[in-house]
Formats: structure tokens, sequence, C-alpha cells
């Protein structure tokens, strides 16, 4: 901060908060960050030795830098190439602050976009079939690549979530009510688990004490089986444990419970659907676990293996 070595809880849960989902659960990105902030906005005699400072404008400071490396990842996170050697990581200057400063909001904020990014579009490719119910193949200009059709309608869902969130009048009615079990890792906190679920999209209300009467399901979710979603829903939160971040891992289980499964069989007709859709999401390279959702095969690599070169 200001080109002196700092701690701050906050900025550091900004950094993993803008690669959530990015990178698999129990992973931790490692960052250098060099900030810029008016020395009247920093108040440096939290701690003896200096280490520890606050911001004043934490709140601020928190959005700008979690925006701000999002937008890195969406513009740089590329598909990973099966048996290619990963990109080559910049090479660090030879002073830590040599070189020009890079901008808080590296966005258009009056337009509100990221900009264009520069990946494959799945849609575009022609689909060959599926490999194991599990795995759709497609052909592009580089390769063969490899879509994993939960993977990559996880991703989907969750955005749709994500997007949707607080738009009450995107659900579904169910055609009758379902009641399910509030879970054990959030009882007593009935009235924060229904607003969660409200703010997802649900049409959802207290039954009881310890139930949930559901109404209608946000547009992103499929209606049939949402009883069952749900209670697989909440098993995954009793044996993961609530946390401070349940709210957030609601939204994450309900796209996987929801999704496309492994081994289920897809028409071409839906496997195009799947891949137009996906290359609608801002981070489409992983679901919403970390995993990556398409894998390239590149033509280098086949030639190789086949030892034409």
């Amino acid at each position: 901060m200001n080109r002196r070595p700092v701690e701050s809880r906050s900025l550091v849960y900004a950094v993993e908060e803008a690669y959530a989902t990015q990178i698999p659960v129990g992973r931790h990105p490692v960052a250098m960050l060099d900030l810029a902030v008016p020395a009247d906005g920093v108040d440096a005699n939290v701690h003896p030795t200096k280490r520890e400072i606050r911001l004043q404008r934490e709140r601020l400071a928190f959005s700008a830098l979690q925006q701000s490396v999002r937008a890195t990842l969406v513009q740089t996170i590329g598909i990973p190439a099966y048996g290619e050697p990963g990109r080559r990581p910049a090479s660090m200057p030879a002073s830590p602050f040599a070189g020009s400063d890079v901008p808080m909001f590296p966005y258009d904020q009056s337009a509100g976009a990221w900009g264009e990014v520069d990946r494959p579009l799945l849609g575009t490719l022609r689909i060959l079939g599926q490999v194991g119910l599990t795995y759709i193949i497609c052909e592009g200009g580089a390769g063969l690549y490899l879509v994993d059709q939960h993977a990559a309608h996880e991703r989907v869902v969750l955005e749709r979530l994500e997007r949707d969130m607080g738009r009450h009048g995107q659900s579904q009615l169910l055609l009758e009510p379902v009641v399910v079990t509030l879970p054990r890792a959030v009882r007593g906190d009935l009235d924060e688990y229904v607003a969660a679920l409200r703010d997802l999209g649900f049409s959802a209300e207290p039954f009881g004490e310890e139930e949930v009467v559901v109404r209608a399901v946000p547009a992103a979710l499929r209606p049939r089986h949402i009883d069952g979603v749900l209670q697989e829903t909440h098993e995954a939160l009793d044996e993961e444990g609530a946390g401070p971040g349940w709210r957030a891992r609601l939204a994450v289980l309900l796209s996987c419970k929801t999704a496309v499964k492994a081994g289920q069989r897809l028409e071409v007709a839906e496997m195009q659907a799947l891949l137009e859709q996906l290359d609608e999401a801002n981070l489409c390279n992983t679901c919403s676990h970390g995993r990556p959702t398409a894998v390239l095969l590149s033509h280098s690599r086949l030639e190789r293996e086949f030892g034409r070169r």
C-alpha cells in the first residue's frame, strides 16, 4: 500500500471473492498487489508494527479490487489444452514498481461492459457426438474440444441465478406447493434462510418452525423434482457445514443439483443449445466448483500422438 508492505484482511478477501468458482474448493490464489491510496484515506495506527492498516473507504476499495481482478480473469482465462504446456506467466519487472499503473476500474463503467474477450465460440463448432454420455466432442480450427456437459450446464445455471437474483417476476409457479425440511446447519435461522431463497427467485415462506413451503422457483431452474433438488442441496449444506458463506454456497449447490448429469444422453439440438448458452457466460471456462468446462486436444498434440511430428 503506497509502496509499503501491509496487511489487510478485507483486501485479501476481495481477491478470494474474485477467484470464487474459478479454482477448486480448498485452493487459494496467490497475489501481490501494489495499491496507491491517498494518505488521508489510510489508517496505519491499527497495529504497533504498522503492518496492519484500515481503509476509510474500505467497501469502495473492496468492490474496486474484486471487480478489477474478476475482469482480468474474464479476459485471460482460456480453455486448457490437453498435454500442452500452459501459457508462460508474464516475467516480473526488475523493479516491483516499474511500468505504468493499472487502473482499479479497467472496464468501461459508462457502458457497463467488460469488453470483448478473445475465446473460441463453442456454439459455432461442429458437434461430432458424445463420449460416455458425459463429454460433448466438437471440431474447430484449433483441434478437438471436449466439453463436460455437467460442468458446462452448471456454469450456465449459476450465472443465470446470479443474473436474475432479486427479480421475482422471473419465477416459475409450481402446480403444487412443495414443503421441505430446513437444513440442520441453519436451524434457528429460518427467516434468514427463507430470505436467501427469495433473493434467488423462489417464492417461499416458513411452514412451522423447521419447514419451508415453496410455491415458485427461479426461471434458471427446472421445476421438475424441485423437492428432491432442495433435499439434496440441504443434505450437502449439512455435510459441508453452514459457515459464514452458506448463502453463496446455496446458489452453487442449486446449480450443481439441477444441471444436466454425467451419463445423460443429449440430442444434437440439446448439445448445440448448451454450447451456445455456455458462450454467453462471463466465466465460461470453469464450473461453479472451479473444474474446467472444456479441454482442447490440439492438432499438434494429435500429430505427436500418431507420430506425425
